[in-house]
């Protein structure tokens, strides 16, 4: 009797987290690094997602979007920031774009890395994803 209580206790306490898997909201954004290049995603309508790509500031390069379907996405925000814990002059930041799919259907997002004042066509760098919202 008493093997029968703590096996049914035990299928008690573990049984919401095998079946109920974990939301998205408590899993956060889903976030696309220069690994991601060429990938192809798939979101759901509504979901926001980051990409997060770092250059070195110093070289006056950039990450800019050189191409976005705003009929599937929304630029929310962009920002810079510091990559490393300490600050270092013309150190390695990171760009970040934040997302989110509104409109369904397949579309590509591309990024070009360059100098303002050269333009996106002497890019050192790109990243592209294929994305397909449902």
């Amino acid at each position: 009797m008493e093997y029968s209580r703590i096996v049914f206790l035990a299928i008690a306490l573990l049984l919401p987290f095998s079946v109920f898997p974990a939301s998205a909201a408590t899993m956060g954004p889903t976030v696309l690094t220069r690994e991601d290049n060429g990938k192809e995603i798939t979101l759901t309508k509504g979901s926001v997602f980051v990409v997060e790509l770092g250059f070195s500031a110093g070289t006056g390069f950039s990450w800019e979007i050189v191409h976005i379907d705003d009929k599937r996405l929304n630029l929310l925000d962009s920002g810079t920031k510091q990559a490393a814990k300490e600050s270092l002059p013309g150190g390695p930041m990171l760009k970040s774009f934040h997302f989110k799919a509104v409109g369904t259907g397949r579309t590509a997002l591309k990024f070009s890395l360059y100098r303002s004042w050269e333009g996106p066509a002497k890019a050192a760098e790109t990243f592209a994803v294929k994305i397909t919202v449902k």
